[in-house]
């Protein structure tokens, strides 16, 4: 197995499922991707998404609104408070499903490159050291 994966679920349920899935795979090296959707609800009966108003919806314990009672869709600041829990949590890719934006990837992988790449004169010292 090369990955095991949480999609398109409620970004505020991430950090939990991204813990079972670490717990059932124990030592076993295997990628754990998360891709949640943007926060909304999908109404079945009048085939669309909706969206609470922050305030309507009781806030979860990791800083979002739990989806059983309503859905909001978080600011960017809480987008990326929710990556930072989801990669402490053990997922080591994460993306975005059902109505996400273009930038809310393009906030994600800024979070990423601030954190994980490596500065040009870390780079330059790793190749002076002949290492590649």
């Amino acid at each position: 197995m090369v990955a095991v994966g949480v999609n398109c679920v409620h970004p505020s349920i991430v950090s939990a499922a991204v813990s079972v899935v670490s717990d059932a795979l124990g030592a076993e090296p295997v990628a754990i991707v998360v891709y949640p959707n943007r926060g909304e609800l999908w109404d079945a009966e009048h085939k669309r998404w909706y969206v609470k108003s922050k305030s309507e919806v009781e806030v979860a314990a990791d800083g979002a609104g739990k989806s059983e009672c309503g859905a909001f869709t978080p600011t960017k600041a809480e987008w990326l408070e929710l990556v930072a829990r989801w990669h402490a949590a053990g997922a080591s890719m994460v993306g975005g499903c059902c109505r996400t934006r273009p930038s809310t990837i393009a906030w994600m992988h800024a979070w990423r490159m601030a954190r994980f790449a490596p500065s040009h004169e870390n780079s330059m010292s790793v190749d002076k050291a002949g290492v590649v």
